[in-house]
This record gives structure tokens, C-alpha cells and sequence, in this order.
């Protein structure tokens, strides 16, 4: 009896890391990107309809348009903190931009792809081949070692910075991960080429990478998304879709992302790690226990 409860405890404790649950966001009537996710839920992203590009805030089941001055070619939003500060760029002038309680404060010639909680922005300037990081007030640059173009697109609060870099400005892309001043290179095993997006403070990071493949890669389901977590990876992909990626990332584990499905349409998504219920794998194990256990028995007796 000892060594069925024994089994019990031990089985109880399994999880299905690579199991999400997904659900689609969509701006009513527009293809959508989902970007950003912050502690509270609320999620940003990009639109895009007939006209130009828009970002949008999704609270509490309600979307809301953002779009900078001049409106000209569009807006994007990338990432918001658990204060509701949003970072983006308008795409007519390439200037980035904090948007917080309806009022842009523009950060020109510079464009924050990431944020934390203490605001503290990342990002590259345009045109410009190297990353940045600006707390305070005070801004300095950040480049992977020996790399020919880099750009930062997360950051925690504790500092660890994720983003991506190149060598001789040409391909492969790989992704990073900055602790500190400790580069450490962040490739998806066997991709071709690897984005790191998102970290949150438990250094679980997200992102994307390409699989080898022929063909065009929006539609032979060639780019995907991954979780990088306690040294492992974990490839993400949207149920039935064509293209997934990974871009953010909350502390609770909720992922968003954008996935293209069978027809071309750009949707945006919610991931949740899925855990099934322990007592659900311990009715699973209990008959094996018990015939390893009879079996035991016959062999003594």
C-alpha cells in the first residue's frame, strides 16, 4: 500500500509543460497582431483593415484604437507595463513613442520595443544598427558582442534584457539574452533563425524561429513560436494555423502572439500552459500500480 501512495505523490506532481490552451483576439473586422501582455491581462497589439495599420489596447473584453499624430501611415504598439504605459512607433515619421493616460510623449529618433514595470524602455533608433536602454533619463547603447546590428525588444524588472542580433548585417538572426552584461546567444535547436521577444521576472523568455523549409514561409507553417524556460525549449504553434509567432509574455505565463490561418488571415492569440488535473493521472496509474504490485506478490509468494 506504501508504494501505491508513494506512486500517487510522485505522479501528482507531473505536468504537461508543452500543452497550451489558445484562444484567438481579433479587432472586430481587421486582421490582428497581439504584441504585448502585462500582469493585469491587459494586452496591445496591432490592426490592420482596409486603411493603415492602428494599435489597440484589449481590457476587460473591450478594445480600444491607438493611433498617433500625424495619423498618416499608421500606428504600431509592441509591449505595456502594469501601469498601462504603452510603447509603439508611428509609422509615417519611424518615431517611437510612450503612450500613457491618452497623451504621447514621444522618445524620437529612438523606438522602445519593451518596457518594465520601473519604465524603463529598450529598443534600437532608426536607422541605426545598435540597441539602447534608457532608465532614468539616462541612455546608453547595447550590442551583442561583435555583432554587426542589434536590437532589444524585452526587458524585466530585474534587468535581464532579451532581443536579437546579427553578424555582418546579413542572416542568420539569432536571439539573446542579456543578464547583467552576460551575453548569452538564445537559438531554437535546429532553426535557422531565432527572434527572442518577451521575458518575464521568473526569466521565462518567448519568441519565434524558422524551421528549415522551401517555399513561402508565411503559408508552409515553416515559422513558429517557442517558450524558453529552466533551459528547455518549447515550440508553440496555433492549432491548425500556417504561421505562429510568440511575442510576449506575462509573469503568470500567459502568452500572446499572432498566428495565420489556412486562408491568409493574420489573427492575434492567448496561450495558457495547460496542467491536467493530478487526480485525473493518478486514476490513469492506479491500475498500473496495482498489477505492478500483484505481480511483486506472485513473485514473493
Amino acid at each position: 500500500m506504501l508504494k501505491l501512495i508513494g506512486l500517487a505523490l510522485v505522479c501528482s506532481t507531473f505536468s504537461f509543460a508543452d500543452i497550451f490552451t489558445f484562444s484567438s483576439i481579433d479587432f472586430p473586422g481587421e486582421e490582428t497582431w497581439a504584441e504585448g501582455i502585462n500582469g493585469r491581462g491587459q494586452i496591445v497589439g496591432v490592426a490592420r483593415g482596409t486603411g493603415d495599420d492602428h494599435g489597440f489596447l484589449y481590457s476587460g473584453g473591450t478594445f480600444t484604437s491607438i493611433v498617433s499624430s500625424p495619423s498618416s501611415w499608421g500606428t504600431q504598439v509592441y509591449k505595456i507595463n502594469d501601469s498601462g504605459q504603452i510603447v509603439g512607433r508611428n509609422l509615417g515619421t519611424l518615431q517611437g513613442f510612450v503612450y500613457s493616460a491618452g497623451t504621447f510623449t514621444s522618445l524620437a529618433p529612438l523606438v522602445a520595443f519593451g518596457l518594465n514595470n520601473a519604465g524603463t524602455f529598450v529598443g534600437g533608433e532608426v536607422n541605426d544598427p545598435h540597441g539602447f536602454i534608457q532608465a532614468g533619463g539616462s541612455l546608453s547603447i547595447i550590442d551583442f558582442p561583435g555583432a554587426s546590428n542589434t536590437t532589444l525588444h524585452g526587458i524585466n524588472d530585474y534587468g535581464q534584457i532579451v532581443g536579437q542580433y546579427l553578424n555582418f548585417g546579413v542572416p542568420p538572426i539569432h536571439g539573446f539574452l542579456d543578464d547583467g552584461g552576460l551575453f548569452t546567444p538564445l537559438d531554437y535547436p535546429g532553426a535557422i533563425n531565432t527572434w527572442a521577444m518577451g521575458i518575464n521576472d521568473l526569466g521565462q523568455i518567448v519568441g519565434s524561429y524558422d524551421s528549415p523549409s522551401t517555399g513561402n514561409f508565411y503559408t508552409n507553417n515553416s515559422r513558429h513560436g517557442f517558450l524558453y524556460s529552466g533551459g528547455a525549449y518549447t515550440s508553440i504553434d496555433f492549432p491548425w494555423a500556417v504561421f505562429t509567432e510568440a511575442n510576449g509574455l506575462s509573469d503568470s505565463g500567459q502568452i500572446v502572439g499572432n498566428y495565420t490561418d489556412s486562408q491568409g488571415v493574420r489573427h492575434g492569440f492567448l496561450a495558457t500552459a495547460a496542467v491536467p488535473e493530478p487526480t485525473g493521472l493518478i486514476l490513469f496509474l492506479l491500475p498500473l500500480g496495482l498489477t505492478i504490485a500483484r505481480l511483486k506478490l506472485k513473485h514473493q509468494t
